[in-house]
């Protein structure tokens, strides 16, 4: 395979470093401390206001109920972290904005198949606002389903610490904003599905950071870039799983199905999937898997089933891109080809060959492509779905023999599911990682000790 260097490749260390300080951050849910008041306990999906804010009794008018809405209220006038629990299941129907969260909270649902918050009027922020309050505040919510209606956003932060754990945002004008210099969001075995904006339909990160782990984004849209997720920050995405994800409109086109990486954005996907993701059918659209203007690294991803009418099916580099790949497969690429890094005018991003790559047709300057020979997008173990590796595949035990690293040179000794690598796979004495996100004939799942090891983990 053939590598190709320019002067710009040095933008490439750059982003290594912040990602690198970045993933040490760790992916476990970040527990804002003791609280100051509370815990309150919602008792109620009404939507009452507190009577009294301050006097550290979550109550409405009604005595002894606790809404959702009135112990928000009494957790910001109260200094300190509080922490809200839910005693309720079903669905709690806003009937109007809730309160900005002004204090570190540790919001604590009961499963998001269990309790949805949804929005029952025309919304000019945020379901869950945390806008404009602290930097040094810390956010936990966990455990529960926003649905927006297609109207209202989900969440938004612009300052802070936000940890996401095991939510579904779903039908939003977009599951989550993270923006501004110093904001810090963690998403870990989350749902965002079939959420839609202009930019980053369920997800958009500017000039800020976000580690995406264990989690699923499905059937979401953009009507300019990013279906799933628009960067203009820092983002690590591990152990994912991108499909069914669009951007742009017959008439207008688009850029990046699944993802659109900005001029500006920094952005590294590890032992993740990108599949059946496109864009409008518009010759002006490009990247139905993933369009990178910024600086990019693929590090055991598998980019399968991604199409546009334009350039570049599974990946999109234009001009002043920096791209590394990785024991990574991208095929099967319906229409625009696997890779696209010529034609047009946004042609000429910089693309370092950092071996053991399977790109099907050849494209971007490689070489020996083959077809990987993957099963569909199934539950195949794990918190995401993945596909398979088919028996006979090119890509058994054929990443680097010295094996499969992270950008960082540390070893992925999981795959996207938590499986073990590396395992023998073929005939040939030895156990080599494979190339891609699926570790074939792995059966030994360790994810406890992913979760505690995030950074040698894997994923």
């Amino acid at each position: 395979m053939r590598m190709r260097t320019r002067a710009g490749a040095i933008a490439v260390l750059v982003g290594f470093g912040l990602l690198i300080a970045f993933l040490l951050t760790g992916a476990g849910p970040t527990w804002a401390g003791p609280g100051a008041g509370g815990p309150f306990l919602v008792n109620s999906v009404l939507d009452g206001s507190d009577t009294a804010p301050g006097d550290g009794q979550c109550e409405t008018a009604t005595a002894g109920e606790c809404t959702l809405r009135a112990a928000i209220q009494e957790a910001n006038a109260e200094p300190g972290v509080d922490t809200i629990l839910f005693a309720v299941t079903g669905t709690i129907t806003l009937s109007a904005e809730l309160p900005n969260i002004s204090q570190s909270l540790n919001l604590l649902g009961p499963g998001a198949d269990a309790l949805s918050l949804a929005s029952a009027y025309v919304p000019t922020t945020f379901m869950l606002p945390l806008i404009g309050a602290a930097s040094s505040n810390v956010y936990l919510i966990s455990g529960l389903e926003l649905r927006g209606n297609f109207e209202a956003a989900g969440i938004g932060v612009n300052n802070g610490t936000l940890t996401l754990d095991q939510m579904r945002l779903f039908q939003t004008s977009r599951g989550l904003l993270v923006f501004g210099a110093g904001t810090q969001a963690t998403v870990r075995a989350s749902s965002f599905i079939s959420n839609h904006a202009l930019l980053g339909g369920a997800i958009q990160v500017q000039a800020a950071s976000l580690l995406l782990v264990d989690s699923r984004l499905d059937d979401n849209g953009a009507t300019d870039g990013g279906g799933a997720l628009d960067n203009d920050g820092l983002t690590v995405i591990r152990a994912s799983t991108f499909s069914n994800n669009s951007a742009g409109t017959a008439g207008l086109g688009g850029v990046g199905g699944a993802i659109n990486n900005e001029p500006g954005g920094r952005l590294s996907v590890i032992n993740s999937t990108l599949s059946g993701n496109a864009t409008a059918s518009n010759v002006t659209s490009s990247g139905g898997g993933l369009y990178n203007a910024g600086v990019l690294t693929l590090t055991n991803a598998t980019f399968s089933g991604n199409s546009t009418p334009g350039l570049g099916g599974g990946l999109r580099l234009v001009a002043g891109s920096v791209t590394l790949l990785r024991n990574s497969i991208i095929a099967n690429s319906p229409d625009g080809g696997d890779c696209s890094n010529t034609g047009g005018v946004n042609a000429g991003g910089t693309v370092l060959d950092g071996g053991y790559n399977l790109i099907e047709d050849n494209t971007c300057g490689f070489t020996g492509g083959a077809d990987p020979l993957l099963g569909p997008l199934a539950d195949n173990g794990g918190q995401t779905a993945t596909q398979a590796l088919l028996a006979g595949s090119p890509a058994i035990d054929a990443g680097n023999p010295a094996g499969c690293a992270n950008p960082f040179g540390l070893q992925l000794v999981f795959d996207q599911r938590g499986y073990q690598r590396a395992v023998d796979g073929d005939a040939n004495p030895g156990a080599h990682c494979d190339i891609g996100a699926f570790e074939y004939l792995s059966t030994v799942l360790n994810l406890p000790m992913r979760y505690f090891l995030p950074f040698l983990g894997g994923s």
